[in-house]
């Protein structure tokens, strides 16, 4: 929810992505929750992919967003989910993401894609 100051946005309650950790809450446990924006440039089509995110110390870690971008038109789409063979979908754990452009969806994989993918995750150091 926003934090609304003589018709102003205050600064902390905007949200803030970045490449780079950063601390952004507590998670249900008590421990402290983290995000990190990971970019796939040139995701491969047609099959499935584990590309390591290279993040430490992983505890529990789950996909806040992902979006697939069409550098050709510069179009995004959400994903989901492994719910369908015939669907982009994408999934995490401890060490990769592992994502699925199919052929068949939507003659996307035709083209070049750009993934972004927010995580938060806890770490089993603190």
């Amino acid at each position: 929810m926003q934090n609304i100051i003589n018709n102003n946005i205050s600064e902390e309650t905007l949200e803030v992505y970045s490449t780079s950790e950063r601390k952004n809450g507590t998670w249900i446990d008590g421990k402290d929750l983290y995000e990190r924006t990971i970019q796939i440039q040139n995701a491969t089509k047609d099959t499935v992919v584990d590309y390591p995110h290279n993040i430490g110390n992983v505890d529990f870690i789950f996909i806040k967003n992902i979006m697939a971008t069409n550098i050709d038109n510069n179009t995004t789409r959400m994903m989901n989910a492994f719910t369908s063979a015939n669907a982009m979908a994408a999934q995490v754990n401890r060490t990769n993401i592992t994502y699925r452009i199919p052929a068949s969806d939507w003659g996307w994989s035709t083209r070049t894609f750009k993934l972004t993918v927010i995580v938060n995750y806890t770490k089993t150091t603190d």
